[in-house]
């Protein structure tokens, strides 16, 4: 009897740990976002630039014509974002022209990726982009099947 009630006692004490653990990195996902709402198109466009370069050694050159590309597409989404914002009620024929739009955008941008990097560090840039939406993929299940097990 007292083996069970302190294998109780330890399985409640893990569960609250864990559930802690989860509202902190809420709040400091939250807190990251908030943050980069002040953060400027150019800023941004900097930084990702700096992070590509880093991970696919780019050269200078093309570092160059990446940055010009982050600083379009930084504008563009930047552009999306305070048009969203402003709509909270989309009908579902203005979904599907967004999405459709949001496609054809990712295709122009794969395009001019393709343009900018070499074989080479287009298919890793490929193969990190496919493993940030397996990553993705797995927290949005995850997070899903928390909300059904409650």
């Amino acid at each position: 009897m007292k083996k069970i009630l302190i294998l109780l006692m330890i399985f409640s004490v893990g569960i609250a740990n864990a559930q802690e653990g989860n509202q902190d990195r809420k709040e400091k996902r939250k807190e990251l976002r908030a943050n980069f709402k002040d953060v400027s198109v150019e800023q941004m466009a900097e930084l990702k630039t700096k992070q590509l370069t880093l991970n696919l050694d780019l050269s200078p050159a093309q570092e160059i014509e990446m940055k010009k590309f982050q600083l379009q597409q930084a504008t563009k989404r930047k552009e999306y974002f305070e048009t969203r914002k402003d709509k909270k009620d989309v009908s579902a024929s203005e979904r599907i022209e967004l999405k459709t739009k949001m496609v054809e955008e990712k295709i122009a941008a794969k395009n001019k990726m393709k343009t900018i990097l070499t074989e080479d560090q287009f298919k890793k840039w490929e193969q990190h982009l496919a493993e940030r939406k397996m990553k993705r993929s797995k927290r949005h299940r995850k997070m899903h099947q928390n909300k059904e097990n409650r």
